[in-house]
This record gives structure tokens, sequence and C-alpha cells, in this order.
């Protein structure tokens, strides 16, 4: 890639780094994150229009098959809704090849995120968990800002999960109570020494799979809760996700964000309005 004595700079942490250095190159000013050790890991920013009068069009393309730390990211890129998303120990691998333009953003990436923090990722949702998880997002594909499908696998354990939140999974998004349900009390936090499922998120909904254990979530090999028997669709995924009010669809900041994020059904409308009066935007902890 053609370049004209770029600034540098260079961080590590936990024996892994960024190398990270301005170009030029025929398509316009770009930025290149590498992976140090030296190797063919890299993913470069390219910004290919800065007309004042437009939203900048910048096109992200690259991979890292060894993990960054999760916090290099955040401090390079000046997002630290990544590290009280994630948790300051998960490390990132994975794919990108996204583009945003007048329309928003639209592409692919994949993603492997290991020591995930469940309590950060979900502190601002209705579902509560707390312990550590693996998340591989083997696709992930968007289109003007919207989700069009997303396929993930998450694992983890031990850890907790408020009663209430298990509750919800059964009431909300469907899910079967197992063997072990029923030894759980109201009011407070739920052990679980397993978390195992398979998730897609498509138009036609969330379809979760744990078929490989003995439970979406179990306990000493018992299972506390089951995946539902077929996909939940995405009302029920935002009402499951959103503070808890007595709408059946939440008219909250979190509850308007996740109708113009998740995947429209086919028979759908054009675009998913909040109530009026409502902003929408994503959950305070991922706001920069």
């Amino acid at each position: 890639m053609p370049g004209d004595s770029p600034p540098t700079a260079d961080t590590k942490s936990g024996g892994v780094g960024l190398h990270v250095e301005c170009v030029t190159t025929p398509l316009g000013r770009a930025l290149r994150l590498c992976t140090e050790p030296a190797s063919e890991d890299e993913i470069v920013i390219r910004f290919l229009d800065d007309s004042p009068d437009r939203v900048p069009a910048i096109e992200v393309r690259g991979c890292w098959t060894r993990p960054v730390p999760i916090t290099l990211l955040a401090a390079i890129l000046d997002l630290p809704a990544l590290t009280r998303v994630c948790g300051t120990a998960s490390l990132l691998g994975g794919s990108i090849d996204v583009r945003r333009g007048d329309d928003g953003w639209s592409g692919s990436l994949t993603a492997d995120l290991a020591g995930v923090d469940l309590g950060s990722i979900t502190r601002d949702l209705s579902l509560r968990l707390d312990g550590s998880a693996r998340l591989t997002l083997s696709e992930v594909r968007f289109d003007g800002d919207r989700l069009t499908r997303l396929a993930a696998r998450i694992s983890g354990g031990p850890g907790a999960i408020a009663a209430d939140s298990l509750v919800a999974l059964v009431r909300t998004l469907g899910c079967r109570p197992g063997n072990a349900f029923g030894a759980t009390r109201a009011g407070g936090a739920v052990r679980f020494d397993h978390l195992a499922a398979a998730v897609t998120i498509d138009a036609s909904g969330l379809t979760i799979d744990a078929s490989t254990g003995p439970g979406l979530l179990a306990v000493g090999g018992v299972g506390l809760i089951e995946a539902p028997l077929g996909p939940v669709g995405i009302d029920r995924v935002v009402q499951a996700l959103s503070p808890v009010t007595p709408l059946v669809v939440p008219a909250t900041t979190v509850s308007g964000w996740l109708l113009a994020m998740l995947p429209l059904p086919p028979s759908g409308p054009a675009t998913a309005h909040p109530p009026a009066g409502e902003a929408v935007g994503p959950p305070p902890s991922l706001r920069r």
C-alpha cells in the first residue's frame, strides 16, 4: 500500500500489540492497524469522502487472526464503550468488510471475543447475568444500519443470573424450565456452572439451540433453563431486553434503538419508529 512517511504508534499489552500508521492510498487517507509482532494481520480504515455537506464515507476491511486486547482497540479508536460493554479482560479477533455511506453502515463481519464480562454486557438490559463467557460471531450482516442476519455461539460458566431474569426467559422468550428450575427463589441470584447456546437472529426472529449440553443454563449437570422449541419474534426479543414497562413493546430509549437495529419480519413496515417524543439510541454503556 503506498504511503508518505506516515506517523505511527505502537501499543502493546499482554504480549500482543497493535502498530498503527496513517497512510495515503489511491482512494484517499487510511489508517492501518497491524498486530505486533509483525504479521499479515491488518485492518485498514479508509476515509473515502470528507465532503463537509455529507456523512463521511468510510470503508473498513481486514482481519486479525491473533486476538487483540479490547482495551488497546478502545484506546486507539477512542471508543471507551468497547471496554464498558465487553469488560477489560476480553480479547478480540476476526474479520470485517463494512462501509458507511449516506444510508449508514452496511457489510459483514466475524468476531471471536474471549473473556467477555457478562455483567458489563448486560448492564443496561433487563436480563442480567454475571460471569465470564466466550462469544463467537460466525456471521454478522447488516444493511443501512440494520442487522439482517447474526449467527453466534456463546459458552461460559460459572456465573449467576438474576432470578427474575430466569423467569423472564420463560415468560417472554418462551424458554422451557429445566429440572433445576424449581429450586430458584424470586429476588435472588441463581448460580450456574454451564452456559452454552447457538443463536441466530434474522427476519424470522431469534432461534436458540442449546441441544449440545444439559440446557441453555445448567448447574451440576442439571438444566436450569432449556431453549425455546422454535423461533421467537423480534417484538419478544425487544421486550425481553428492554427495561420493564407495562407496555407489550416497551417505550424506552433502548427499545427504540433495538427496533431500529434488529431485522424486520417479512411483513413488517419499511421502517420501525419509536413512540413519539422518545429518543432513539443505544444503551448508555454503548455510548462513547
